[in-house]
């Protein structure tokens, strides 16, 4: 393997970043950020961090159906919108006094993190699945070391720095300027079905593809708690990393430090689970029932976080949300798929996962940060109930 195709899978395990940090850099600085804007209400403070994803889940799933035209053209859609993410990314570092300008730039920042997204899941590679478990794998150490060092940022500097970070894009746009992804990418199989496409006679392996395309829509309303779950699941994953820092307020804890090595621990566990998803499905069966197994715990461990009165008992609540989250968001990717993966389903599914996000902030909006997150714990346990009794 020579050193362009080493960078091409360099940046597979690296493509998740720019919409972790879009959608987590800022959790921990959130007491900072109050601080900076006396004016604003907490929901208001948090939907700095939150409001990229607005745009995400316009982007993301709009630029999926379009992708089988774009996706032999990658690199001239790809490389400029990583250099853009990183302009946009940082250049609140300038004006960050100005409420107004940083939410502008989040905007923006959400709508190339909508176009970065679909590329880099499009161009992994069919014959090496195995990469999904190691991207997230890698995207948690990455947010662990983020959120350590952001930490010490905010408590040394300033949280304004952390704008700094979206810096990473350009080394992004590098691996991917250099990077060799043709060789058994998704391009080549791209390839192979735009010459179905075109009129050459069907084998029977395509033939055998369709027909369970037409059992597939016999079975459409199976995405109806497919898509519920995912949207109900999604609003406790990220009301986690923007309500912990509030919540260590609560019991006396205001260094970034700690905020981060918190918010890192879920995130780190986070991506760690899906290395252990296909033996967890096995063990209980489907995908449904691992659903339900992970709402139902991670409702519990949400409300042991909001009860949580001292800094390890935080660690050790989030650190578990994290896991059965992990094991969550890993399990309705290849739920959806199960079902039928087309652009549409999966644009769904993101537009679901993205946009839930967004309303987090509205949804969850006591002045208490206790009642957020235990609010956020019920809705997963009961609906997980409501998934058992279906």
């Amino acid at each position: 393997m020579n050193y362009k195709k080493i960078l091409a899978y360099c940046y597979l395990l690296f493509s998740g970043i720019p919409t972790a940090l879009a959608s987590s850099l800022l959790a921990s600085a959130m007491q900072q950020m109050k601080k900076q804007y006396p004016d604003k209400s907490i929901g208001q403070v948090k939907q700095i961090n939150s409001i990229p994803s607005l745009l995400l889940s316009i982007a993301a799933p709009f630029l999926m159906l379009f992708m089988n035209k774009l996706t032999e053209k990658f690199k001239l859609v790809l490389i400029p919108s990583l250099i853009l993410y990183s302009i946009i990314g940082t250049i609140p570092i300038l004006f960050y006094q100005s409420y107004t300008s940083v939410i502008v730039c989040r905007i923006f920042l959400g709508l190339f993190c909508g176009i970065t997204e679909p590329f880099s899941l499009k161009l992994i590679s069919k014959k090496s699945v195995s990469l999904f478990g190691f991207r997230a794998t890698t995207m948690s150490f990455v947010a662990l070391i983020f959120s350590l060092t952001g930490g010490l940022i905010v408590d040394t500097a300033g949280w304004q720095y952390l704008f700094l970070f979206y810096s990473f894009g350009v080394v992004l746009a590098l691996l991917v300027g250099i990077g060799d992804f043709n060789s058994g990418s998704y391009i080549e199989i791209q390839q192979k079905q735009s010459n179905v496409q075109s009129g050459q006679p069907d084998t029977v392996e395509q033939i055998t593809v369709k027909l369970q395309n037409i059992e597939q829509k016999s079975q459409i309303k199976q995405f109806i708690p497919v898509y519920l779950t995912s949207f109900i699941s999604q609003l406790s994953y990220y009301i986690l990393p923007q309500s912990i820092s509030m919540k260590l307020k609560q019991i006396g804890v205001t260094d970034a430090l700690r905020c981060g090595v918190a918010s890192g621990l879920s995130m780190f566990f986070n991506g760690l689970a899906s290395l252990f998803l296909k033996q967890i499905q096995r063990f209980l069966k489907s995908k449904r029932n691992v659903s339900i197994f992970c709402l139902l715990t991670t409702g519990l461990s949400m409300c042991g976080f909001a009860f949580s009165n001292n800094y390890g008992l935080v660690l050790f609540t989030v650190s578990i949300s994290g896991l059965f989250m992990g094991n969550q968001l890993a399990n309705i990717n290849s739920w959806v798929s199960s079902i039928k993966s087309t652009p549409l389903t999966l644009g769904l599914n993101s537009f679901c996962t993205f946009f839930s996000h967004f309303l987090t902030s509205y949804l969850f909006c006591f002045k208490d940060e206790q009642w957020n997150i235990m609010t956020a714990g019920l809705v997963q346990f009961v609906w997980g109930i409501i998934l058992v009794l279906l």
